[in-house]
């Protein structure tokens, strides 16, 4: 019941972003950061034009469908990490525009990319959460860009976006070193809604994976708390 409830919300939101969206383009079109293409923040052509290679999350060398290779699966608890771009060109102006923008649409714009980077999931066994920003950060911007992203992603009447993580640090990673960002997430989440996900593959949605950091931390606490695996979704990484 409590799943059939999501997925009418769910349903319900995303109706409601696309006659907002709709308007907004209609007195302030999103212009292509790629070519300057007006009416989408990222249009096909520039969209295709990005290419990752299926590869290892953590040795970085070629994967079948960016599943963690045998030798790696004992230093991470991702069992596979799907990616668009490289963060760089065109796609690091397309998370900065996300990150500081003043609209949401960029996010979305992104996550209807990230679906096309993805397999096919089965809904019933399969639940799309996103790693929460920070709470500053999500006042400031007046949305948090990775939960946009991840609800853009998922295919209505399949995939289900539902929140299963609370973040409890409040420190802001940018900038911070490798060892600074390990630290900093050690204990920076916290599962809730378990009985969404216990059993299930969960596939963790970002929009940009700079150290893996917090991207492993959440995979930790979801693990700990029931899921059978998790799976990682990012727009770009950092090389």
């Amino acid at each position: 019941m409590q799943l059939r409830c999501y997925d009418l919300q769910h349903k319900f939101d995303n109706t409601c972003m696309r006659i907002i969206d709709t308007f907004l383009q209609l007195i302030a079109p999103d212009i292509c950061t790629g070519c300057g293409l007006e009416g989408t923040a990222l249009c096909d052509g520039c969209a295709s034009s990005m290419q990752y290679p299926d590869r290892c999350y953590v040795c970085k060398k070629p994967s079948l469908a960016s599943l963690t290779c045998l030798k790696c699966k004992k230093h991470t608890l991702l069992s596979a990490l799907y990616v668009v771009s490289a963060y760089s060109g065109i796609a690091k102006e397309v998370v900065h525009k996300a990150k500081y923008g003043t609209s949401p649409s960029t996010c979305r714009r992104m996550g209807l990319i990230v679906r096309t980077r993805l397999p096919y999931f089965e809904g019933d066994y399969t639940i799309v959460t996103h790693i929460p920003t920070t709470p500053s950060r999500v006042r400031e911007r007046g949305f948090d860009q990775s939960l946009e992203l991840a609800k853009s992603l998922c295919v209505p009447g399949s995939l289900l976006h539902v929140p299963l993580l609370i973040r409890k640090t409040r420190s802001h990673q940018v900038g911070s070193t490798r060892k600074e960002r390990i630290e900093h997430m050690q204990d920076g989440f916290e599962a809730i809604n378990p009985d969404f996900f216990k059993g299930k593959t969960v596939l963790l949605v970002d929009d940009v994976l700079t150290t893996g950091a917090t991207m492993e931390s959440a995979s930790r606490v979801l693990k700990k708390a029931g899921a059978k695996r998790v799976l990682g979704a990012v727009f770009a990484r950092v090389e």
